[in-house]
């Protein structure tokens, strides 16, 4: 076997399934567990992808048991020293890849487009007109417009700069 197919074979799928299986579990804990805060849950995602990374870089094994089948899985996949170099290999070519196809889209979308007073012109004059009131109304004893516009409106002073 090539290396190439070595990688693809035993680091490349075990990862995926490890992957997708650390995956199921975290998102069922999450469900079980009624996990609201996304920083918390996107925590725990990134366990899976810790867990997948370590098997496709030949380091981790899917399961500690049965130890005779991942065993071998595990000396029969790419090591580190190997697998490294591939792997970035592959990111550089997936991310050429994605580049490509993004330029590509977002030409053909230009190529389609119109002006926004073409396009929609009511939304066009009613952004026009906040810009020019905007500007009508300035507020010198702020330097941060957005205290200035809730100044304006609150009467009060800037609750940002308050403390």
């Amino acid at each position: 076997m090539t290396v190439l197919a070595r990688f693809l074979v035993f680091n490349l799928l075990p990862s995926l399934a490890a992957g997708l299986l650390a995956w199921l579990l975290v998102w069922t804990a999450v469900r079980l567990l009624g996990i609201r805060s996304s920083s918390l849950s996107f925590c725990f995602y990134s366990l899976a992808l810790f867990k997948s990374t370590l098997i496709l870089l030949g380091i981790g094994l899917i399961f500690p048991w049965p130890v005779e089948w991942f065993g071998q899985l595990h000396r029969l996949a790419i090591p580190f020293n190997l697998a490294f170099p591939i792997l970035l290999i592959w990111a550089a070519g997936a991310f050429l890849v994605y580049f490509l196809v993004v330029r590509k889209a977002r030409q053909a979308a230009l190529q389609g487009a119109q002006p926004a007073d073409q396009a929609a012109p009511r939304l066009a004059a009613a952004f026009e007109t906040v810009v020019e009131e905007f500007h009508q109304r300035p507020c010198p004893q702020f330097s941060d417009d957005l205290c200035c516009v809730i100044e304006q409106k609150q009467t009060r002073g800037c609750w940002f700069l308050s403390t």
